[in-house]
Order: structure tokens, then C-alpha cells, then sequence
């Protein structure tokens, strides 16, 4: 994941997609990448503006590392606003 993560610092898309598929697909089961892989993905996805892959990363992912606020914030970038407010509620 380290490698995925220098691409990306670099700007080289390409090469930082690459590697998040190999560790996608070199998953033996689901569960099986720890919760920061997702958010590290989501993010990458979020940030290239593919807001249905972040939320399905950052689902996959929710746990201990990817908090509720970038799902909300996901929902949001999709115009998801009932799920946003199912999650995130008014005070």
C-alpha cells in the first residue's frame, strides 16, 4: 500500500490506482484488508471526484480509521442528502 500511496503523493494516478486494485484484488476475503486501505482508497476516490467509489471505500471501511464524516460527506457530493441527515442529523 506504501507504493500506491508515493504514486499518489507524486500525481501519478496511473501508477497509485494500479496498486490499490493489486490490494483489492489480492484480497482473499472480504474483511480481509485492514480499515485504513479503505479510507486511504476512498480518499483517492474523493478527490478524483468518483464519489460512488469513495462511498462504497469508505464503507467497506468503517471501522476504527474511516469515520462517519466522510460517508456524510460522500452522501452529499451525490446529493444523497436523506442518507446524509440519516447519519448526520441536525442539533
Amino acid at each position: 500500500m506504501i507504493l500506491a500511496e508515493i504514486y499518489e503523493l507524486q500525481n501519478n494516478e496511473k501508477e497509485a490506482f494500479r496498486y490499490y486494485n493489486y490490494f483489492l484484488k489480492r484480497a482473499e476475503t472480504p474483511g480481509s484488508l485492514d480499515d485504513r486501505f479503505y479510507e486511504k482508497l476512498g480518499d483517492y476516490y474523493f478527490k478524483r471526484g468518483d464519489y460512488k467509489n469513495a462511498l462504497e471505500a469508505y464503507q467497506a471501511g468503517l471501522g476504527q480509521t474511516v469515520n462517519e464524516l466522510k460517508i456524510v460527506r460522500t452522501h452529499i457530493a451525490l446529493k444523497n442528502y436523506k442518507e446524509a441527515l440519516e447519519l448526520y442529523p441536525p442539533r
